[in-house]
């Protein structure tokens, strides 16, 4: 990423390595189920089926089951390599005008927010993230979305940029809070 000459990086940061047990259970084990389980159980549903009156149904179903397994652990074998170069690929920076988040394999994404648009910087760290020393910095807008689903969901808001996996978080939102109130005293 290139910035103006007269932009000053204050932190470059990349995740931490153990940010990759993380998006192991919540993307990968998601994906090898969908990439095993979807097309076994619809090639078994068919096929079993269409040869319900032969009375071949046990033999089937663990045929099936196994090819549902295997395909379980290529789908998660694939969907965990492509989230460790995904890892790899992902930069955070925090500049004395904004923060950026840089990242990307199958489409490359640069995504800014300007200290002027921030209007929450809220560090959190799950229960797997306070285990493994990382925390996330989410940093809202105004126009920040809020999600529900369903009825009598609770909406939860959605931060305009994330940056996940950090081993440093108290000081990068320390930062980003100071450069948040240098620009809104600045502006009065």
């Amino acid at each position: 990423m290139k910035f103006p000459s007269e932009e000053k990086i204050l932190h470059e940061l990349k995740p931490d390595v153990k940010l990759i047990f993380i998006w192991f259970f919540s993307k990968s084990l998601t994906h090898g189920l969908a990439a095993a389980f979807i097309p076994a159980f619809i090639w078994w549903g068919y096929v079993t089926f269409s040869n319900l009156s032969k009375g071949i149904f046990v033999e089937e179903f663990r045929f099936y089951l196994t090819v549902g397994l295997v395909l379980f652990g290529i789908g998660t074998s694939l969907s965990y390599l492509y989230v460790r170069a995904l890892i790899n690929t992902i930069t955070y920076y925090v500049t004395d005008r904004k923060c950026v988040w840089s990242g990307g394999i199958v489409r490359k994404v640069e995504h800014s927010v300007s200290y002027y648009k921030i209007t929450d910087v809220e560090r959190s760290q799950n229960l797997i993230e306070q285990i493994l020393e990382i925390s996330t910095i989410n940093i809202f807008t105004p126009g920040t979305s809020s999600m529900g689903t369903g009825l009598g969901a609770r909406a939860r808001t959605m931060p305009e940029l994330r940056f996940e996996g950090l081993t440093m978080s108290a000081e990068v939102a320390e930062t980003i809070n100071e450069n948040v109130r240098n620009y809104g005293s600045s502006q009065l």
